[in-house]
């Protein structure tokens, strides 16, 4: 216990210092003590297993190229929010004490970036041109499906990425 404080302690200090001393047991090892992650299988800290660990959600492995695929940083986190369902939705809003009720004023039921961009009348329409155009493997109900068939495809389409 040689440790070298800022400034002295005053009497109550002194006391809490002797009880925290006797408390706290010194460790047995002469061993250096070392520093180690247990978030990580090799024992360093990175962001990416800290960002898992506080969101606990799945992983998912076809998901880690986005961040370095050539296109804006804009477009990764749109699709990165959309994948988390965070997109300032209708049901997002009101959680910010934004105005709106979280429905979708046309269809009344819950308004999510999948709503919007896969289940609403007018986003079923153009998937059906997509699906004319380029056939039914690009069709899907959501954003994380259609990038898991769109990831995991082989064949001519697959080089149209």
């Amino acid at each position: 216990w040689n440790i070298a404080f800022r400034r002295s302690f005053g009497p109550a200090e002194v006391q809490e210092w002797i009880d925290l001393r006797e408390i706290v047991p010194l460790p047995l090892s002469q061993d250096p003590d070392s520093v180690s992650w247990s978030l990580s299988p090799w024992g360093e800290f990175s962001v990416s297993s800290a960002y898992q660990a506080v969101c606990r959600l799945p992983v998912l492995s076809w998901l880690s190229p986005l961040w370095k695929a050539p296109m804006p940083l804009k477009i990764k986190i749109f699709v990165w929010q959309l994948l988390r369902d965070r997109l300032r939705s209708g049901t997002e809003v009101p959680k910010r004490h934004g105005p709106g009720n979280g429905l979708c004023p046309l269809c009344h039921i819950p308004e999510t970036g999948t709503h919007i961009l896969f289940s609403w009348v007018a986003a079923q329409a153009l998937w059906c041109f997509v699906c004319e155009a380029l056939g039914p493997e690009w069709v899907a109900r959501d954003l994380a499906e259609f990038l898991q068939v769109r990831a995991t495809q082989v064949g001519p389409l697959a080089s149209a990425r």
